[in-house]
């Protein structure tokens, strides 16, 4: 059976922001979404990681510690890092720097918009980071069962973002 992906929308960032919301995303019409980010890059030239975190369907960011998530940081040119968390406020989904360098990434979302349901997350990035190659795979989940209709893209260390595209298809 092959997968049909249904376009939903697009957003761009082109103002500096440490954080930007997809709102009204997600509807009861698909059970898993793919979102694409291409070309993230930060304002300033250090690198920093990009973190996701859900909008209920009352419209506001869910920023409690009911967030899980795994992550694999795979740098080329060090040691690979993993990162976890139980308690978190957030899903870590990968790492970006600034421009030309940018990252780019897939995210599948699971059951967003089912209020009897977890929300999960799988996320592969790859970027250019302090000039060298970096791949990122990660795995999270929003442990309260609610309805959910779209995301925020964080950057919480003070190092804003100030480019980039998001598109959203629902998969069929």
């Amino acid at each position: 059976m092959a997968t049909e992906l249904q376009f939903i929308n697009s957003f761009e960032i082109t103002s500096s922001t440490s954080a930007f919301n997809c709102d009204n995303i997600f509807s009861a019409d698909y059970d898993v979404y793919e979102i694409y980010i291409r070309n993230l890059a930060t304002v300033g030239t250090t690198e920093t990681s990009l973190y996701f975190r859900f909008i209920d369907s009352g419209g506001s960011v869910i920023n409690g510690t009911t967030y899980d998530y795994a992550s694999l940081e795979m740098k080329a040119n060090t040691t690979f890092a993993e990162s976890r968390s139980t308690t978190a406020s957030f899903i870590r989904v990968g790492l970006f720097d600034a421009p030309p360098e940018g990252s780019n990434g897939k995210f599948v979302i699971y059951n967003p918009y089912d209020s009897s349901s977890y929300t999960f997350l799988q996320a592969q990035a790859s970027a250019r980071a302090a000039g060298n190659l970096a791949g990122y795979k990660a795995i999270g989940v929003e442990h309260t069962a609610q309805s959910v209709r779209g995301i925020q893209i964080l950057e919480p260390n003070v190092r804003p973002f100030d480019e980039g595209n998001i598109s959203v298809y629902g998969v069929k």
